[in-house]
């Protein structure tokens, strides 16, 4: 995993939040998880 699939998840992240008009509140991209 690399910066770029971070970011990919954040993108698809926010759309899915906007799109289905629901709250995320929190999440944690740990780098040293699996």
């Amino acid at each position: 995993k690399d910066d770029s699939d971070r970011d990919n998840f954040l993108d698809r992240l926010s759309a899915l939040v906007s799109e289905s008009k629901t709250g995320c509140y929190g999440w944690a991209i740990m780098t040293n998880h699996v």
